[in-house]
């Protein structure tokens, strides 16, 4: 498995990014402390699927929470966002009601199991985008709001490529707006754990002193 790291940041302390690119992952999701966007699940997901988005929802937190840290140059901060803190915003396209075009999203799910995957993307043929073994992680400006999609061919290029997601974002070492992955065999096949949201990660802060 991909290890998962902290993000890297600057001697000064200061993490910086471009808004609107991959490398300002989650903070555009957020008013304030809080987080206001949709989680985009589709109405059909196998088993990577689902581990996928509870992976990435119970990553939201601490990547949030470092990234304030750095503007602030160390110290203690603490931003109180727990996962369960973001089950509100976890929708199911298909059968929850919502319109996924009045909010900022983070869209998790091959395009023939999320159809707002394929709306975002212009996918007519859900089936034929990708080749077995390709993902794609991508941020999509839409409707007036900001939509980053995780992707691919299957179950398991999904969780996989969420996997790298998660990693890059981690280690501050995403960067741009799309990234598109070929991934091998063994990658492809990453153990799937049973993953549930509601993992608390709000410890304290240590002041930065490096890793």
């Amino acid at each position: 498995m991909f290890a998962l790291a902290l993000m890297q940041v600057s001697q000064t302390g200061m993490f910086e990014f471009e808004e609107f690119k991959l490398q300002g992952y989650p903070y555009y999701f957020f008013t304030g402390h809080v987080f206001n966007a949709f989680i985009i699940k589709g109405s059909e997901r196998g088993v990577g699927e689902k581990n996928a988005a509870n992976l990435i929802i119970n990553s939201i937190p601490e990547q949030y929470r470092f990234l304030k840290r750095t503007e602030y140059g160390g110290g203690y901060y603490q931003v109180r966002v727990f996962p369960e803190a973001l089950q509100g915003s976890v929708k199911i396209y298909g059968k929850d009601r919502f319109d996924y075009r009045m909010k900022n999203g983070i869209v998790i799910g091959t395009p023939c199991h999320n159809q707002v995957v394929s709306w975002l993307l212009g996918i007519n043929n859900c089936r034929t985008y990708f080749s077995p073994g390709e993902g794609m992680i991508k941020l999509v400006e839409a409707n007036g709001h900001i939509y980053v999609i995780i992707t691919g061919y299957g179950d398991d290029e999904v969780w996989a490529t969420a996997n790298l997601f998660v990693d890059m974002a981690n280690r501050g070492n995403i960067k741009g707006t799309e990234i598109r992955t070929t991934l091998k065999q063994a990658q492809q096949r990453l153990p799937i754990p049973s993953l549930s949201i509601g993992e608390t990660i709000g410890k304290e802060l240590p002041a930065w002193g490096g890793r």
